[in-house]
């Protein structure tokens, strides 16, 4: 009792431990609450609040502002600027172990919550998958929650597409799985209606959009990225049916509507695995350049929904080695302000010539190297993590570059985002990831995706390939991938520094 009285005069009253504050309560985000389990928070755990950018997408690292607040007493508090009437938050503990939970309401990963300048949340906490909120803005809170539980269709809907897949049969398994996802859909905009009187009109929009946008996109992507479809024929007759079908995104809007970030996911997912030729290749190569993307967004889309395309364009399809050619007619064809910014600041940070980040970063001996540590050098630099099945293939496809080169000024770097030292060490024992003869840096402590130097380049597939010239500047951020073409083109990249 004595805990839950002092959220609530902590909730009510204008105090805060977090990093940063602000000056009202008008101009920011509130959050406060309780762990009712004692044993799920521990002393020197941490509650992480990501705030998402100009409504970007929330797996765009890049455009993310990160705040933390200690767990004291399992409780916490903090106050945070409110950039926007509406934004996006993610929400996670962080283990003293290093371990992350994110407040996911049972989905698998982290999940956005739409929330309001001037909101002030109080949390009752059980896990990472129960969350309860109350105080200021709490029904929005509270109705997202709800939604997120549904999943993306319904237990025995999964176990019949399972049933449908395993055996063959295609056909009934595209039909079952649009019927699967329209299905929820409805239960979701019916338990949204029921909030209609608590929430604010264009909260509600908002919301509805995100649902619209969040099912059609696993049905796109659900749908050509499911293996059971790589049967010869197969897949590529059930494609054709959804080519000829009505357009399900806008059917299901039927009005005007909130481009959220998840119905511009919706669109980015249709439109790429519509351009895809080769549907069993993966992300690294399908078969379309980014020069197809681009005309078929300025051809096909308008306004700020073409623009918001443009940027997503810029973000996923990094890989295709064309996407800076693209550059500076997609900002002269942008009419959204938002959009521009983004895109430019994307160019500040990947484009060719470019300043690369002045990383510095332990080795395995405790001493640090920075960037103008390497100046002269060609910087190759593979990005990895421990667990990371791909990651492991990667050093059968380095070795032979590095024989390759060994006599030039060209220098192999391996970037370790484990959060733990430890764990990135006896990872390096093991030379599963590495090769010997590479640079072996980490990013331990701010580990994963969070780290700035990852963060800055939105780095969040791993393992991940960048280059840097003699200068300091990027050659590519986003290097070909040797391991699909036997290193050829990263050869090329690499001998053209020379």
């Amino acid at each position: 009792m004595k805990k839950l009285l002092l959220i609530f005069i902590a909730l009510f009253t204008n105090v805060s431990v977090i990093n940063a504050r602000t000056g009202s309560d008008a101009d920011s985000l509130y959050l406060a609450g309780i762990f009712e389990k004692p044993e799920f928070a521990q002393p020197g755990d941490r509650m992480e609040c990501r705030v998402v950018q100009n409504n970007a997408s929330h797996n765009w690292a890049a455009y993310i502002d990160i705040y933390h607040a200690d767990v004291a007493d399992n409780t916490f508090h903090m106050r945070l600027p409110a950039k926007a009437e509406n934004f996006y938050i993610t929400l996670s503990l962080l283990k003293t172990s290093g371990k992350r939970i994110p407040f996911n309401a049972g989905n698998t990963g982290s999940i956005p919550f739409l929330v309001s300048r001037g909101d002030s949340l109080y949390l009752s906490i059980i896990d990472g998958s129960v969350v309860r909120f109350s105080g200021r803005g709490a029904a929005k809170m509270n109705c997202q929650a709800e939604i997120y539980r549904l999943g993306t269709f319904s237990k025995p809907r999964a176990s019949q597409l399972n049933e449908l897949g395993n055996n063959l049969r295609f056909d009934a398994y595209y039909r079952r799985l649009k019927e699967a996802i329209e299905e929820n859909l409805e239960a979701k905009l019916s338990l949204l209606a029921e909030y209609r009187a608590r929430i604010s009109p264009g909260v509600f929009e908002q919301i509805r959009s995100d649902i619209v946008g969040f099912q059609y996109a696993k049905l796109y992507r659900t749908f050509f990225m499911a293996r059971k479809f790589d049967h010869p024929g197969a897949r590529q007759r059930a494609i054709e049916k959804l080519r000829q079908a009505p357009d399900l995104l806008e059917k299901a809007l039927d009005r005007r509507f909130v481009l959220s970030p998840y119905l511009v996911a919706a669109y980015f997912d249709r439109e790429q695995w519509l351009l895809t030729k080769d549907y069993s290749m993966l992300e690294e190569k399908r078969d379309f350049s980014f020069g197809t993307y681009y005309r078929s967004i300025k051809a096909n889309y308008s306004g700020e929904l073409r623009d918001k395309l443009l940027l997503s364009g810029f973000t996923e399809l990094l890989y295709a080695q064309d996407v800076y050619r693209y550059l500076d007619s997609s900002l002269l064809l942008m009419e959204d302000g938002a959009s521009r910014l983004m895109l430019e600041k994307w160019r500040e940070r990947n484009a060719p010539r470019q300043q690369a980040y002045a990383f510095k970063l332990p080795g395995l001996d405790g001493s640090y190297v920075s960037l103008p540590d390497l100046k002269g050098k060609v910087l190759v630099l593979d990005f990895w993590f421990t667990g990371c099945f791909g990651c492991t293939a990667m050093p059968a496809a380095i070795r032979p570059l590095m024989e390759r080169f060994k006599d030039k000024d060209v220098l192999f770097l391996s970037v370790n985002t484990d959060r733990k030292r430890d764990t990135w060490l006896a990872s390096s024992a093991e030379e599963l990831y590495t090769v010997p003869g590479q640079l072996e840096l980490s990013t331990y402590g701010q580990g994963g995706v969070m780290h700035d130097f990852v963060r800055y380049y939105g780095i969040r597939t791993f393992p991940h390939i960048m280059v840097i010239d003699r200068d300091g500047k990027v050659v590519s951020s986003k290097a070909p991938d040797p391991r699909f073409d036997e290193g050829q083109a990263l050869t090329k990249m690499i001998e053209e520094q020379l």
